[in-house]
């Protein structure tokens, strides 16, 4: 015996509560009622009072409300064992490992979220073979190809960069790797249908595309020649950011660093992967917050030709929720006999929502724990778990909420200010003004710290800074408009006091920019003022030189004279000079054996330049990311 919901079980615990409680409450009123009348008297006074009547309408109601719940549970026992046909296609997962895998440039990380993709559209394929293997400086068969995804699944969760020694990116050797799985997977089955040439052969990569290897096209022609379609799906930001290296309780110690200690920064590369995709004729595909090209891959998928590899065994269970719905509602009759109000409707009413939490169980344990790990400190921690909860639930106005809270708290203002614009978004589209009041205020609060930041860094134009603050007075004043029409006085003095420091910061700005004009007229008007004195006192400086000129010509004569003179006895030294060192020269074979001794020893050198530069190149080109 099974059940298909299980935490539909859950509400007997409440109905056995609740049974509890109205014991008690008959019994307290029992009580009271002997208090002011003696209980001999009873049948006299109250002819229609039975105790019995209570305490059967208890029980009636509460077993009625226990089988709805084990009704709700979908109880199924009994099967029968059918054998059916496979049909379906031969595909390999190739998933990025490497080190750059670990950035968070996606929540909640390139890798968690490229495992979330895998989970999503195994849950899709049904009939088809998946093989799993992990890839980074080399590759690995992670699982061969098997028609059980769900031990596919938790292989693909068991998977990180430790599972592999060599780091790097060798996107070449991923695909080479995957193909010979799918050749050895035909081989190796034994049930046969078909010719297994016929069978189609698929290869899903999953990278951030950085291929430092560069041996990405050969083993896409490699794939290419053997039949095998290639589908690419891109992880990442081009922005990228720094790869974060934890311990094994998953405490951030420290980012990796290159060999000159400086941060590595890993940047998404989409066009390499493009490039790959069109030249094999596959298809590539940027993986986004909404996960929509899963679908779009899954229809690729879809279109291919599937043909009968295997047989497969199925169990089907015989469901049996109708007899403990038939008892409830037998409980429910006999109810009716014994009171009049009727209880069905109030017992339909407390079941709906609790239907609703069992099913958004898993977004709201994972929410919770965001909202405890937040509230010790511990940002990364609460980043993961929101992380978990938005990929079960990307469009929920309270997750939008929180993150942007949470990315506040971590300093990247813009994501912020990403999250609180959609939170305000998505709640104004549900109607839910409360939380879109508190996201656009969050948002406007937001915008005025990015920019204090980037005014005092000098991170923004000064256009940008004033877009800016008038996109956070637009946020101010739509939330003080629902505010208003919530009565939320408190918020609305609050939004008010922000708005009027705001515009008296812009006024000092304008008033500071108009300052600034003023002065920089003003020395422009003394400078050329300086320039026009300047110009008259050359005037009267030139007109002076005119009157000592031909004094100064007569006694230039008379020094050139002199100069003609000392000329004169310095040849004559330089020749006496030449004479006296003319023997001292060397003859023509010791200058050429000079020469030759020079020019061996220069090519030694650059000999040896040559290779210390090479060496410190290789250092520079080794990566391990």
């Amino acid at each position: 015996m099974s059940f298909a919901h299980p935490y539909a079980l859950l509400g007997i615990f409440l109905v056995l509560l609740f049974f509890f409680y109205m014991k008690y409450d008959q019994r307290k009123r029992e009580s009271d009622f002997d208090k002011t009348i003696n209980r001999r008297l009873w049948k006299i006074l109250v002819p229609r009072y039975s105790r019995g009547s209570r305490s059967k309408k208890i029980v009636y109601w509460t077993l009625a409300i226990c089988l709805i719940f084990i009704s709700l549970a979908q109880p199924r026992f009994g099967f029968k064992e059918e054998s059916i046909p496979v049909n379906g296609l031969d595909l390999v997962i190739a998933l990025d490992l490497s080190n750059s895998m670990l950035v968070e440039d996606v929540v909640p990380s390139r890798l968690k979220k490229a495992k979330h993709v895998i989970r999503a559209l195994t849950s899709e394929l049904s009939g088809d073979r998946v093989g799993l293997v992990g890839f980074a400086g080399s590759a690995f068969l992670a699982s061969p190809l098997t028609t059980d995804l769900r031990y596919l699944v938790e292989t693909v969760d068991s998977l990180s960069p430790d599972a592999i020694d060599t780091q790097g990116t060798d996107i070449g050797l991923a695909i080479e790797t995957a193909t010979k799985a799918l050749e050895r997977g035909a081989e190796t089955e034994l049930v046969q249908a078909t010719d297994h040439d016929d069978i189609t052969k698929a290869i899903l990569l999953i990278s951030d595309g950085e291929d430092l290897e560069k041996l990405a096209l050969e083993g896409g022609t490699y794939a290419k020649e053997r039949g095998i379609f290639l589908f690419i799906m891109g992880v990442g930001t081009e922005k990228g950011g720094p790869i974060p290296l934890r311990n094994r309780q998953g405490v951030l110690t420290h980012y990796k660093k290159d060999s000159t200690g400086a941060s590595v920064v890993s940047r998404f590369d989409p066009s390499a992967l493009q490039k790959l995709a069109n030249h094999v004729g596959g298809k590539y595909w940027t993986i986004t917050p909404a996960e929509t090209e899963v679908s779009e891959f899954l229809k690729e998928v879809g279109a291919l030709n599937r043909n009968v590899f295997s047989e497969k065994k199925i169990r089907t269970y015989f469901e049996r929720f109708q007899i403990p719905l038939a008892f409830a509602i037998f409980f429910l009759i006999l109810d009716l006999f014994v009171s009049i109000r009727s209880k069905a409707v109030v017992i339909f009413v407390f079941l709906s929502p609790f239907l609703s939490i069992a099913s958004e169980l898993d977004v709201y344990l994972s929410n919770e724990k965001a909202i405890e790990y937040f509230s010790k400190g511990k940002i990364d921690k609460a980043k993961d778990f929101l992380g978990e909860a938005q990929s079960m639930n990307p469009n929920s106005k309270e997750l939008k909420f929180n993150q942007g809270i949470i990315e506040r708290e971590k300093g990247d203002l813009d994501r912020s200010i990403e999250a609180f614009s959609d939170a305000a978004k998505f709640a104004i589209d549900a109607k839910d003004f409360s939380l879109a009041g508190r996201a656009l205020y969050n948002l406007g609060s937001t915008l005025e710290k990015k920019v204090e930041r980037d005014k005092k860094e000098n991170l923004s134009s000064s256009e940008e800074l004033k877009n800016d603050t008038n996109q956070a007075i637009r946020s101010y004043l739509q939330s003080l408009d629902i505010a208003k029409k919530n009565e939320d006085k408190e918020l609305e003095d609050e939004l008010r006091k922000k708005i009027h420091r705001m515009i008296e910061k812009k006024k000092q700005q304008k008033q500071k920019e108009k300052n600034q004009k003023k002065d920089s007229q003003k020395n422009k008007s003394q400078e050329k003022k300086k320039e026009d004195q300047k110009s008259s006192q050359d005037k009267k400086d030139q007109e002076g030189k005119g009157q000592n000129k031909d004094e100064k010509e007569k006694e230039r004569g008379s020094e050139n004279d002199k100069k003609e003179e000392k000329k004169s006895e310095n040849e004559k030294f330089k020749k006496n000079k030449n004479k006296k060192f003319k023997s001292e020269k060397l003859n023509e074979e010791d200058a050429k054996k000079v020469m030759s001794e020079l020019s061996n020893r220069e090519r030694d050198l650059q000999k040896k330049f040559l290779q210390r530069s090479a060496r410190k190149q290789k250092s520079i080109i080794g990566k391990d990311w």
